[in-house]
This record gives C-alpha cells, sequence and structure tokens, in this order.
C-alpha cells in the first residue's frame, strides 16, 4: 500500500511540474494573470504560529477562522495546509464553481438556441394570428399584444419587431436595456433587467439574460388585481390566444416545451398559470369555437366572465411571490399567465412572508438570509441571531415558527429528494448541515460557535445559489503536498446528498459532476470511518482517494483547475426589493439612514430598498482534534488542521427612484479596498477574528 502511495505522489509530483505550479503563488498555473487574484499575496498561516487573538479562540472554541487572511485561490491554499481540513465550505465552493461554469455552458449551447428558435417561431405564428383576427370584435388588440411581446424579445434578442408593433416593442426593449426605471404594477421595475450575476462577465448572453426576462415577467391577469385596469381584459384574451398558439403551432409548442422542461430541470416550476393550462380553462368555461367566426365569443364581456369564474376555481394555484412591486396589499393580480414565467423558490415564498404585510406591525420591509436559515435550512442558531429582530418586529417570531412547521419535512426522504430540482436539492444538501454532530465527532463540533460556522457555510452557499440562478428565479418584492493527518469535516449525509446531485448534472453533460460526484462518495465513507474513531484509509475508498483526501490539494490541481481556480469567489446577488413612497420611508429609520437623512415630510417620489447578499474570498479555518492513530490501536493524538471556508455578507441599500442593484464588478471593487469586512453580519464573530 505504502509503494503505491510513493507511486502515486511522485505521479502527482510530476504532474505539478508539467503544469508549471508554483504553489507559493497568488494565481493558479496558466491562469490570467490580470484576473482578481493578481493583485493578492497568497498568505497561508501555519495552522501552529497564529496570531495571539486566534491563539485565544482556539482555545476556546476548538476552532478559529482567519478573515486577515483572503484566498482567493483555493488549489494552492490546500497546497499550503500540510495537515488539511477539507470542509463542507471547500467542497461546495468547487461544486458551484462547476455548477457556475457548466451551467453557463449549457445555456450557451442548449438554452440559447432554443429560446432564439422559439421566439422566431412564436414571431411567426402571432403575426400570423395578428392578420388573422383584426377584423375579429374584441380579438384584434389580444392578438396584437401577443406580437408585441415575441416582437420586444426578438428586439432584445438583436433581431427586428415587426413594423406593426416595432415602435413600441424598441420604446420597451430600450427601457429594458437601459435597466433605471421603476414603477407600481401595472408599471415595471426595470431595474431587474440589469445584466449580473455571471451573464454580466459574458456580454454575448445579455440578449439571452433580457429576452428571458421579459417572457419570464410579461404578465397577463387571469383575475384582475386592484391596479388593473380597462386593459385587464385584452390581456385575459391574450393569454387565452397564446395559449391556442401554443396548441396549433406544433413546432412552437415543442420549443416552449423543451425550454420549459429544461429550465425545471433546474429550478423546478414557474411561479404562475402556462399558457396551455390557460387554453384547457377557456375550453373548459367556453367549450368549443369560442375564438372563431367574425364574431367570436372570446370577444364577448360574457365570456371574460365565464373565463374568470373558471379561474377562480382552487384547481388553478395562485402565485406564491410577489414579483412586481405594488402600490398596495392586493394591486397585483392572484393569479396571472407568462409565457416562461419565473421560477418559484421556496426561500423565495419565506422571505415574501417575512415581510410586510405579514409583519405589518410595525411593517418590515426587507427580510434577512437568518429567515432563510431558520426555517428551510433547519438552524435553530439563526433564531439566536434574530433576537433584535424579534424585539424590534413582535410578529416575526411566531411567523418563523409557522413557516419552520410548514416546510419541516422538505426534503427529509431520499424519494422526495429525487423529484426536486437542482436548486431545491442543493437547499436539501445544505439543510443538514444544520443537524447535530455526529456521534464521534471532533468536540469543537458541539460549540456554539460551530454552529455559527455551519451558519455562515450554508448562507454564504445560498447566497452563491441566488447568484447563479439570478435569471430565472422568481425575486419577492415587498408591498498542498502529502500531509501526515486530515481532518473531514464529518457530515456524511451532506456529502451523499451532493453525490445524488453532481450525478444528476454529470448526466446532463456538466464538466467535472462526475469526478465530485465520486469524491463525495469517498469523502461520505471516510467521514463515517472516521467518526467511528478509525483512520480514514480503513474504508472501503475507490483507487487514488485514500491519496486525494489526504492530499486535497492535489485532487483540486488534477482535476479542476480550469473550473475552480481561474473564477473569483467574490459575488453579489439581489435576493429581495421593494420600493416605497418617501412618506412610509420617513417611518423606518433603517430607511433614512444616511444617504437619505434629508428626506422631508411631503416629499414626492419613492426610496427603493434592496437585500444583496454576497461572497468574498475564502478564509483559511484551523481547527483542534484528536485525530484516531494509524496503527489502529484506539489511541489518539491532539493535533490542527487547516481548511478553508466561504465568507458570507449582507446588507440593505436603499435609493431615491429606484432600488439600485450592485454587481459582481462593483462588489469586487470593495473587497478590494476592503471595505467588505463591514458586510460580514455581527454574529460571525463568534468564530472570525478580525
Amino acid at each position: 500500500m505504502r509503494l503505491v502511495r510513493v507511486g502515486l505522489w511522485l505521479a502527482m509530483v510530476a504532474a505539478v511540474g508539467l503544469t508549471g505550479c508554483r504553489p507559493h503563488s497568488a494565481w493558479p498555473p496558466g491562469a490570467d494573470e490580470s484576473g482578481p487574484w493578481a493583485s493578492a499575496e497568497l498568505r497561508v498561516p501555519s495552522p501552529r504560529r497564529l496570531p495571539r487573538a486566534a491563539e485565544r479562540r482556539l482555545e476556546e472554541s476548538g476552532f478559529v477562522v482567519l478573515s486577515d487572511y483572503p484566498v482567493y485561490n483555493i488549489t494552492s491554499a490546500y497546497f499550503e495546509a500540510h495537515e488539511p481540513f477539507i470542509t463542507s465550505d471547500a467542497v461546495l465552493y468547487v461544486f458551484g464553481c462547476l455548477f457556475r461554469g457548466g451551467l453557463l455552458e449549457y445555456e450557451k449551447q442548449e438554452l440559447v438556441p432554443l429560446l432564439e428558435k422559439m421566439v422566431e417561431q412564436g414571431l411567426e405564428a402571432a403575426q400570423a394570428d395578428y392578420r388573422q383576427r383584426k377584423g375579429q370584435a374584441g380579438l384584434a388588440e389580444p392578438a396584437r399584444l401577443n406580437l408585441l411581446l415575441f416582437g420586444v424579445a426578438a428586439e432584445l434578442l438583436g433581431k427586428q419587431a415587426p413594423k406593426q408593433v416595432r415602435a413600441e416593442a424598441r420604446r420597451i426593449a430600450g427601457k429594458i436595456v437601459a435597466a433605471k426605471e421603476a414603477d407600481y404594477y401595472p408599471g415595471e421595475d426595470y431595474t431587474i433587467y440589469l445584466v449580473r450575476g455571471q451573464y454580466a462577465e459574458h456580454p454575448e448572453l445579455a440578449g439571452y439574460f433580457r429576452a428571458t426576462k421579459w417572457l419570464g415577467r410579461c404578465i397577463m391577469p387571469l383575475l384582475p388585481g386592484n391596479a388593473d385596469g380597462p386593459e385587464a381584459g385584452p390581456k385575459l384574451r391574450q393569454a387565452v390566444l397564446l395559449g391556442l398558439l401554443l396548441r396549433e403551432h406544433t413546432d412552437l409548442q415543442s420549443s416552449w416545451q423543451r425550454l420549459f422542461d429544461e429550465v425545471s430541470f433546474f429550478i423546478a416550476a414557474p411561479d404562475c398559470i402556462t399558457p396551455l393550462r390557460v387554453a384547457r380553462g377557456a375550453e373548459n368555461a367556453l367549450g368549443s369555437g369560442y375564438a372563431e367566426g367574425s364574431e367570436p365569443e372570446l370577444g364577448t364581456e360574457a365570456a371574460l366572465a365565464k373565463l374568470r369564474a373558471e379561474f377562480r376555481k382552487d384547481t388553478y394555484r395562485a402565485s406564491a411571490i410577489m414579483g412586481v412591486p405594488q402600490g398596495d396589499v392586493g394591486d397585483l393580480p392572484e393569479k396571472y399567465c407568462q409565457v416562461l414565467g419565473e421560477r418559484y423558490i421556496l426561500d423565495g415564498e419565506i422571505t415574501q412572508r417575512t415581510v410586510y404585510p405579514y409583519i405589518f406591525a410595525p411593517r418590515r420591509w426587507l427580510p434577512s438570509g437568518l429567515d432563510v436559515a431558520a426555517t428551510v435550512l433547519d438552524f435553530n442558531r439563526a433564531y439566536d441571531h434574530l433576537e433584535d429582530a424579534f424585539q424590534k418586529y413582535p410578529q416575526l417570531r411566531g411567523q418563523l415558527d409557522s413557516l419552520r412547521e410548514e416546510f419541516s419535512d422538505f426534503g427529509e426522504s431520499a424519494e422526495d429528494a429525487s423529484k426536486l430540482s437542482i436548486y431545491e436539492q442543493w437547499l436539501a444538501a445544505l439543510r443538514t448541515l444544520s443537524d447535530d454532530p455526529a456521534d464521534g465527532a471532533p468536540q469543537f463540533m458541539r460549540t456554539d460557535a460551530w454552529q455559527d460556522k455551519q451558519l455562515n457555510t450554508s448562507l454564504a452557499s445560498w447566497a452563491q445559489l441566488r447568484h447563479d440562478f439570478i435569471l430565472h428565479a422568481k425575486q419577492p418584492v415587498t408591498p498542498g503536498s502529502a500531509g501526515i493527518g486530515v481532518l473531514i469535516e464529518p457530515v456524511p449525509e451532506f456529502y451523499r446528498r451532493l453525490e445524488e446531485m453532481a450525478w444528476a448534472l454529470d448526466r446532463r453533460g456538466f464538466e467535472g459532476m462526475g469526478e465530485l460526484a465520486r469524491l463525495c462518495k469517498n469523502l461520505r465513507l471516510a467521514a463515517q470511518t472516521q467518526l467511528a474513531g478509525e483512520w480514514f484509509e480503513y474504508a472501503h475508498l475507490d483507487k487514488n482517494y485514500a491519496f486525494y483526501i489526504s492530499s486535497f490539494g492535489q485532487w483540486l490541481l488534477a482535476h479542476f483547475t480550469k473550473h475552480v481556480a481561474v473564477q473569483d469567489p467574490t459575488m453579489v446577488a439581489d435576493v429581495h426589493s421593494t420600493l416605497l413612497p418617501v412618506d412610509l420611508a420617513l417611518q423606518d429609520p433603517t430607511v433614512t439612514a444616511g444617504k437619505h437623512a434629508a428626506l422631508r415630510p411631503g416629499q414626492k417620489g419613492e426610496v427603493g430598498g434592496v437585500l444583496h447578499v454576497a461572497t468574498a474570498p475564502l478564509y483559511p479555518i484551523v481547527a483542534e482534534w484528536q485525530a484516531p492513530s494509524r496503527a489502529s490501536d484506539g489511541k489518539r493524538y491532539q493535533t490542527r488542521a487547516m481548511g478553508f471556508v466561504m465568507s458570507y455578507h449582507e446588507w440593505q441599500t436603499w435609493t431615491p427612484d429606484a432600488a439600485e442593484r450592485m454587481t459582481d464588478e462593483q462588489w469586487r471593487k470593495e473587497v478590494r479596498r476592503k471595505r467588505s469586512l463591514k458586510r460580514l453580519p455581527a454574529w460571525t464573530q463568534s468564530f472570525v477574528v478580525r
């Protein structure tokens, strides 16, 4: 066995030499040295020579995280960790990098051509339908609206809208590209169309991003909201005609269905009623032939009444997440149709229900990531850190308790997990990190500080999740060298969940996911063996994995340099927003602080609020533990291991007139100027030394 390990080690050393790796450099071999890591020196401390404050924290809690040593290149950093601590953060970070790159490539190769094809087919079908219906009473305007719908998408994709709607389509497309205006429903918050997330770094995807958002957000009310006027009738008829277009044009329906199904694999169903479902509902209410003849039944007021009676039935689900600013509760229609629909996310519904109007005495305008941690991620510790919020908003604790109970069985069984989208599986995997430490886990994992570290890990990965799905998720709006020892974070259920998710993505052609799945399988086996008090190599590991686990930096180098080392770990996502009249903004000191100290009673206009969550460089973590003896004699020895954890940041921004959404580039400037540390939540002080 020893000869095999020595041979593997020499092979890896040769591979390192061939790739030109410089373990002490700040960036990986082959990486663009003008990247975000270019100006950062790699400084990884010795776990046996820590700063005094860190030594004190290590003595108190059994582990410490060092924020003075930011890590941009996890591969090089693990080369410096001679007794590595393989953390769930490191595995999640690799998964996130693989997923982000894989999703971009998948969208470029599969979804972009599908969207372009669907828009082209939709435009052709809508134009033919408009020509046919110009002479039909009550249906000319609904048919024109469908032509405009696809015409705007065509303009955003660099094509021309038909001349009948070209001027209007270009006016709307111009607002989308500018991404500056915001208005209450039935207006639109155009700031949501700002190209951000990973798409901002790929200009060729800007049109795809905007057109997908447009087709996901354009609302056709089935039951009018309080703010809907006379245009609600034509838009209901538009939804019915759109459903008929999909039914009658099999090529269009095929493209729409494929795009719909592919996005659903990643992030579940849309939070709306689909056009095909609307067409079936219209047939239930009106029978057949309702859109035929010179005076079709669909064009009558009686038909509108029958349709609305049909859609009031409980068989048609109401939208759970309100994705457009409302001047007041109820302005937005309860049930509506969209072409693609922004996708329902469980954490979005939770944050929707932890702000106004659910929390109204006083009104809470924006949520916290801790709301998600306390409910769907099942962290008891999150309640401790929400104590100030409970004091300010007395209704909040009861609402969180209710939500936690409502979603208590989320992803619990393996059978249920197999039916979840990738987004939901990601959340279910993070949920396992809130579990109590297994028997045999190191003592430091039984401390409050470790629970805070796991809370930080989960929320940092959640921030990555929301960043990667910035396009498809519906955003709620309120009214080293071979080491002598290795510690594997003993969370076997987490590794099992991540393995299943990685295999599912491997089957979709996501590069690197199969290798990550194999790693997770072996980490699960090794962690179970380590929990039993034995050396991890005694587990039945796959070939090479005893070496890879004890030399985690080599595994990263061998398989993931091109996926991980070239990515900047700093990213930001806006996850919730609101638009408040100045009079309401003046009632909340959180809103009026800073830039808005000059707001005056009676002042006209609005103030836009956004909750941002973000990640910054990874930080070293040093942990003390009782390592088992290789001799399998039951003896243990005290040692220290070093790994790396993600960093989670959260803050609110309030700006005049409209929401101001931060991009990755802007956030990275803050990080480079070291302004990001002030964005670290106060509760991270239990395990982070600054």
